[in-house]
């Protein structure tokens, strides 16, 4: 069973998604958004707060994803969630660059077997209908999320 996902969840990833990009003319603007199952679809359930300073790939890790990460596994540590992020970093040519990145997250042990059937099924039409193009991995352990590990995972275009 295929779920859609919400037309406000996918007009908050859009919004977010755009803000970034107008504004991201000199500087970067990450954001990320989680999403879950919610009875009958997939919905926005977590932002991030805009950041107060710019992120750049030296402190992306720290300011960005080491908290994202945590919110991912404590608060879904029994309930599998989609996850919507602009990663950043910077290619073997000294370039800084946000790619937006949609994975799955889904432990092992202790989600409802009907909550890692749902996200599975919907996660490509999900992925689709957020437009998002890059590789998707599925991550089932926190040790797949560390940084440099998971923007390898993605393979991202000339990540060091």
């Amino acid at each position: 069973m295929n779920l859609p996902i919400t037309a406000d969840a996918e007009k908050a990833f859009h919004s977010l998604a755009k803000v970034s990009k107008v504004i991201n003319k000199d500087k970067v603007l990450p954001y990320w958004l989680v999403f879950e199952v919610k009875g009958e679809s997939i919905d926005v359930v977590a932002t991030n707060e805009p950041y107060t300073e710019v992120i750049t790939p030296a402190n992306f890790e720290k300011l960005v994803w080491e908290p994202l990460v945590e919110k991912i596994i404590t608060e879904y540590a029994k309930n599998g969630c989609m996850v919507a992020v602009d990663y950043v970093y910077t290619t073997s040519d000294g370039v800084e660059r946000a790619e937006p990145v949609f994975f799955k997250w889904c432990p092992d042990f202790g989600v409802p077997v009907r909550t890692k059937m749902l996200l599975g099924a919907s996660f490509q039409a999900c992925k689709k209908k957020l437009e998002i193009q890059a590789l998707t991995p599925e991550a089932t352990l926190a040790s797949e999320l560390e940084y440099k590990k998971f923007g390898k995972a993605c393979n991202l275009r000339g990540l060091v």
